[in-house]
């Protein structure tokens, strides 16, 4: 694939994530910016010289790092092999992370070298011929991703983590919609991506998945600069942090003891019921894993009955109201929702909230199971039998 860019304007991001004016960016180099409504989540660039591409990507949640990395391609565009830093801003080691890894792809095996608390492990895996490495993901991957799936005709890709814990690579589905055009699927629902003439992401959009995050090019970024800012926010005790993080609320309704455990997204300038949340469609009842519940004597919820024991929530959200689902199934990701263990559907009351929540929130009120954000409340009575 080839990466060189023709001579066109793109903005300029600054170490504070703003935009200056156009600029003129070389055409071996690129750099991609991701947004989380109002918030950047990270901001790469990349240089192609021959067959070899160095890249650093910076990512702000939970805390300031820097990814750096070098990949040399095979005549196929194809990579044959990787090497991988991993540090905070002032090239410290960054806590809980690697320090460096080196992939070597030969034929179906991948060999991992991977470096941490200064003892090297070697592993070798098992993976198709044209995985890539995963390096946190940055969009570039994406981008070589997809044309792998084009150059393979299967429309799939895998990528392959250097994290110690992972034992297979990831394969990644591509619908070709237009030539400019794919949807990249992600755990079951799809990231648009608008591609120029050279293969290259014009636009990403996430809003349809659990991703949410919109990518776009920036001409010219100072990864350093970047780094530095957003490690001086962190210092200053404004990190980021998790960008849902988890959290739980007790409750005592008619003497049985209620516990939720969610996630809590954040609206971050943007519209939220709709939108980040579409109407009609099942939503896990918060972000990550799913919104467990877990009750210590039989309630009736809406109506119906609920048994003690633990369940997962879940909303299908409507413009005039909506549907509560109380499901068996427990501990499993967002993305798992199987409606063959549904316990009961329920209908729930929407109203206008008084204060716009930022984050998803979930109280016990009285006889009520509550869940707002933005400008919407969603409750439900609740009574002990």
């Amino acid at each position: 694939m080839s990466v060189c860019r023709p001579f066109v304007r793109r903005t300029v991001l600054t170490a504070a994530a703003g935009l200056m004016p156009l600029v003129t960016v070389k055409a071996q180099s690129g750099s991609y910016v991701s947004r989380l409504g109002s918030d950047t989540l990270s901001v790469e660039r990349f240089t192609r010289t021959g067959s070899k591409i160095e890249g650093q990507l910076v990512l702000r949640s939970p805390s300031t790092v820097v990814v750096s990395y070098s990949l040399m391609l095979n005549a196929d565009g194809t990579v044959a092999s990787m090497e991988q830093g991993i540090a905070r801003a002032d090239g410290t080691p960054a806590p809980g992370q690697p320090t460096g890894a080196r992939m070597r792809f030969v034929g179906d095996t991948v060999i991992r070298e991977i470096t941490a608390n200064g003892q090297t492990t070697e592993r070798r895996n098992a993976v198709p011929r044209g995985t890539l490495p995963a390096l946190g993901l940055p969009w570039k991957i994406y981008e070589m991703g997809i044309a792998e799936a084009r150059r393979n005709g299967t429309g799939t890709y895998y990528t392959m983590s250097a994290n110690p814990q992972a034992t297979a690579p990831t394969k990644w589905a591509v619908t070709f919609a237009k030539a400019d055009s794919v949807d990249v699927d992600y755990f079951g629902a799809p990231i648009a991506v608008t591609l120029d003439r050279a293969g290259l992401i014009i636009r990403a959009d996430g809003i349809r998945s659990t991703n949410k995050a919109v990518v776009s090019p920036a001409g010219s970024v100072d990864v350093a600069t970047i780094a530095t800012a957003w490690a001086a926010r962190d210092a200053a005790g404004q990190a980021m942090g998790m960008a849902s993080p988890r959290d739980t609320v007790r409750g005592t309704v008619g003497g049985a003891a209620l516990l939720v455990d969610y996630g809590r997204p954040a609206k971050r300038g943007r519209v939220v019921w709709g939108t980040v949340v579409p109407f009609g469609e099942v939503w896990r009842l918060g972000a990550n894993a799913a919104t467990q519940f877990t009750t210590d004597k039989e309630l009736e919820i809406g109506g119906s009955v609920v048994p003690a024991g633990s369940y997962t929530l879940w909303l299908i959200p409507a413009a005039d109201g909506g549907t509560l689902i109380i499901n068996k199934q427990t501990r499993q990701w967002g993305t798992q929702y199987d409606a063959a263990h549904d316990l009961a559907r329920v209908a729930v009351r929407r109203s206008r909230a008084s204060l716009a929540a930022e984050k998803f929130t979930t109280t016990i009120e009285g006889d009520e199971l509550r869940f707002s954000w933005d400008d919407a409340t969603f409750a439900v009575k609740v009574r002990a039998r």
